[in-house]
């Protein structure tokens, strides 16, 4: 319920923004995109919070159900120039099964992922002869509180980490009728800056349903490698490991003003 409501209310609202007609348009002037979406990703990798590691494996179907709340969207600005952010927030629960860990036996338990992800960038559009190609560069910022609670033990494990990411990349659109449009978006970062190295790719088309208001469909790739507070033993309370490919399809409504 609450994922249906935070994506109900990114719907609403971007549906409350002023749009111009067509014919007003300036051709000169800056054009806006809002897209309210919802990534339905599954993960695969692993983590570690101090002493205890966690199969970050789930299908995009055990995601989906442990989903406490998601709220997705994405904004550009574009003229010459070109503007964008893009906002994942989300918490995720997954059961544990029983494990020993450095001979230490755990109890079945539940790991809880929240996470933060922004990204904005700002960059140059330009016209090729493949269509229209956006190139830019900016910060990918992450805010990740990972959690796992053992029945029957004692303590919870858990870390915290957030960090920024450089990022460069660009984005290809080719109308491929007037009511469809084929976009690929990928880019790189984080070059040891904050992550090791993550990149993401998203393939998107999207139909054209009037001339202001269109639906999407996508998939999206991205991948993270991050670790910090390694120290001397194995047992150091401050380790954070995320080392994690999220991938999905995904789903959204492109309202153009």
């Amino acid at each position: 319920m609450k994922r249906v409501c935070a994506l109900s209310v990114a719907f609403a609202a971007a549906m409350l923004l002023p749009v111009r007609s067509a014919a007003a348009q300036d051709p000169n002037a800056w054009q806006f995109r809002v897209v309210p979406y919802l990534w339905a990703m599954s993960t695969a990798g692993s983590g570690q919070l101090g002493p205890v590691p966690v199969n970050l494996d789930a299908s995009t179907v055990t995601v989906v159900k442990g989903l406490d709340f998601a709220l997705e969207g994405y904004v550009e600005a574009a003229k010459k120039g070109y503007l964008l952010a893009d906002t994942h927030i989300s918490k995720v629960h997954v059961d544990i099964p029983a494990q020993t860990v450095n001979g230490v036996p755990f109890t079945e338990g539940k790991f809880t992922n929240r996470q933060v992800i922004i990204a904005a960038a700002a960059g140059r559009r330009l016209m090729t002869h493949y269509g229209q190609l956006d190139v830019y560069g900016g910060i990918r910022y992450y805010d990740l509180d990972l959690e796992a609670l053992f029945t029957g033990f004692p303590f919870l494990f858990g870390g915290k980490d957030n960090w920024v990411d450089p990022i460069v990349g660009a984005r290809l659109l080719m109308p491929l009728t007037p009511k469809f449009i084929f976009a690929l978006r990928g880019d790189v970062g984080g070059f040891g800056a904050g992550s090791s190295f993550a990149w993401m790719l998203q393939p998107t088309l999207t139909w054209q349903m009037k001339p202001k208001i269109g639906a999407l469909l996508g998939f999206r790739v991205l991948d993270v490698n991050r670790e910090s507070g390694r120290g001397p033993t194995p047992f150091n309370e401050d380790l954070f490991l995320y080392d994690v490919n999220h991938r999905g399809p995904g789903f959204g409504m492109v309202i153009s003003f």
